[in-house]
């Protein structure tokens, strides 16, 4: 078998400001605070559910291509483009599909209500403050798509005294481009910044094979602007509102019979306009030392549009396809005791869709509540989650998910978890015209995950081994006793993704040693055949030292060959 790689080997001056920013007594790299996994601020060293967190020091270190290129450093996630830069791709989270994992931008959801997926080549690198991955069952956190996990972005937000400003540019080879300008202010009462970046390149010619067509750079440009505003109201009430809206057009290769002929030709113009735009606004009231209040009000668009032009016949085809999303939670946190805590939330979800598809049903609505317990003890902590989700198409699901942990010793740690998840049909799969099965039912999975977890201060190891069973699996099939003998979305198929990672993070004095590993055996339990797009192992390496304002380093990825 062969394997594809990909090594990178980087010198570079890093940003003064991002590498200042970290405390010099740092000593614990599990001391950061991640709010994913469990919807309220808690250590990583305290957090059960399988998280890794990426900073904006290690972006700027690793100085990845894209949002996937960068994610595949982390184990359980590969990523596969089809094309250039911007073109679509598919993001895989421990074997499940990108439409069976949650994307969220400052708390807010991102995905097509179309397709499912969220599209990640449109969320650019420059806005992103951190990422947080969590792995595993979490639809009884946040309901419907969490087979996977899920994975969230935090935009970029001023948070020191004074002001400054930045301008960056950028030039290389296929009249590659980029500029970006930022500016901010804070004082003790609020702070607020503002970024915006511009992207073009003429591109490469991805085909492999000459002679068949198609035998052109596929071009890509991008515009970017970020805000970001968070004020203390009161002593106790924080407020913060943030915006990110992403725009660009991407060429692509003609892979179809429209036009003039089957392969592509100087008349021919084949592109696509994308945007992706997310609003939100987060509040945040500690009433005591044993009540907090959250709330997220968002909003985000996710717009495409396929444009077929073929100059020499004037024949033409422009389709586009919108989701319009609205995301209101409210969550309520109980300190119960110096060992306890309790988190009650209620959450509503509205989809909309406009296309130039005509689709029977284009709006519905989701509401959801949930409860989540967390009890930490001097060797052992539980958390305990369950949620009920209503959808006024498809009906109502529950789930739920434990994890157990055990610290063997001061540095070891046992953590055993079990859980429930659900993806919903989307709208392709339910309205699309003449074909769409309204009676489809979500798809459902059972997970199982064993971790044993080491923390010596400065370094920091883990060894996860999951399996994960998915039935109701969405494919087509056919009609029964259609006399067009035609094919729908129907709930056939099961699937078992199996696998074993392992990760390791140090820093000692200025070096840093970063190794993330997979293993993955993704089957269709139909057919018996590994699933498509997969790859079966990967692992990623990095090894640097910061000297002052200089970082010198090295990196490299490894992925097994996949078969689409």
């Amino acid at each position: 078998m062969k394997l594809s790689r990909i090594i990178g080997i980087m010198l570079m001056l890093s940003a003064p400001l991002s590498f200042a920013q970290q405390p010099e007594d740092e000593e614990n790299l599990l001391d950061e605070i991640v709010v994913t996994a469990t919807r309220i601020a808690t250590p990583l060293a305290d957090t059960l559910p399988s998280t890794q967190v990426i900073t904006t020091e290690e972006i700027e270190r690793l100085k990845p291509r894209d949002l996937g290129d960068l994610l595949s450093r982390k184990s359980g996630l590969t990523f596969s483009d089809r094309g250039g830069r911007g073109s679509s791709g598919s993001i895989f989270l421990r074997g499940s599909n990108s439409d069976q994992l949650i994307f969220l931008i400052d708390g807010v959801r991102t995905a097509s209500a179309t397709l499912g997926g969220t599209a990640i080549q449109r969320i650019p690198l420059e806005s992103i403050e951190r990422i947080e991955i969590v792995k595993g069952p979490m639809s009884g956190v946040y309901g419907a798509n969490a087979i996977g996990g899920v994975i969230q972005i935090f935009t970029k937000q001023y948070h020191d005294i004074g002001s400054f400003a930045i301008i960056e540019g950028t030039a290389g080879s296929n009249r590659f481009r980029q500029f970006t300008a930022q500016a901010g202010y804070g004082d003790d009462g609020y702070n607020v910044s503002v970024s915006l970046s511009k992207e073009s390149t003429e591109g490469i010619d991805r085909t492999a094979f000459k002679g068949g067509g198609n035998e052109d750079r596929d071009g890509f440009e991008q515009s970017v602007r970020n805000f970001s505003f968070a004020t203390s109201l009161q002593d106790r009430l924080d407020l913060r509102i943030s915006h990110v809206r992403s725009s660009g057009r991407v060429e692509y290769d003609n892979t179809s019979t429209f036009g003039s002929s089957s392969r592509a030709n100087i008349g021919e113009d084949w592109h696509s306009r994308t945007k992706l735009e997310t609003t939100s606004a987060r509040i945040d009231y500690d009433h005591s030392e044993k009540l907090s209040i959250s709330g997220i009000l968002g909003a985000a668009t996710d717009f495409y549009r396929d444009i077929k032009l073929d100059h020499t016949t004037a024949d033409s085809r422009i389709t586009h396809f919108e989701t319009k999303k609205t995301d209101f939670s409210i969550q309520a946190n109980l300190n119960l005791s110096a060992q306890n805590r309790l988190s009650l939330g209620v959450d509503y979800q509205k989809d909309k869709v406009d296309s130039t598809t005509d689709y029977d049903v284009k709006k519905r609505d989701n509401k959801g509540v949930f409860a989540l317990w967390q009890r930490r003890g001097e060797q052992s902590s539980t958390v305990i989650n369950a949620r009920y989700d209503k959808n006024d198409v498809f009906g109502s699901v529950s789930n739920y998910s434990i994890q157990q942990s055990y610290d063997i010793s001061d540095q070891f740690q046992l953590v055993a978890s079990y859980g429930t998840a659900f993806k919903a049909p989307t709208f392709n799969d339910l309205f699309w015209p003449d074909v769409g099965n309204p009676d489809l039912m979500p798809e459902e999975s059972k997970s199982a995950e064993l971790s044993l977890r080491a923390n010596y201060g400065d370094l920091f190891w883990q060894v996860n081994a999951y399996q994960t069973k998915v039935t109701n699996l969405i494919a087509w099939a056919p009609i029964p006793n259609d006399p067009d003998n035609r094919r729908q979305p129907s709930n056939i198929n099961n699937a078992t993704m199996k696998g074993i990672e392992f990760d390791l993070t140090s820093e000692w004095n200025d070096y840093i040693f970063n190794t993330s590993m997979e293993y993955l055996d993704a089957q269709d339990d139909n057919t018996g055949r590994f699933l498509d797009g997969r790859a079966r192992a990967s692992a990623s390496f990095e090894l640097g030292r910061q000297i002052d304002n200089l970082y010198i380093g090295a990196n490299a990825y490894f992925e097994h060959a996949r078969f689409d």
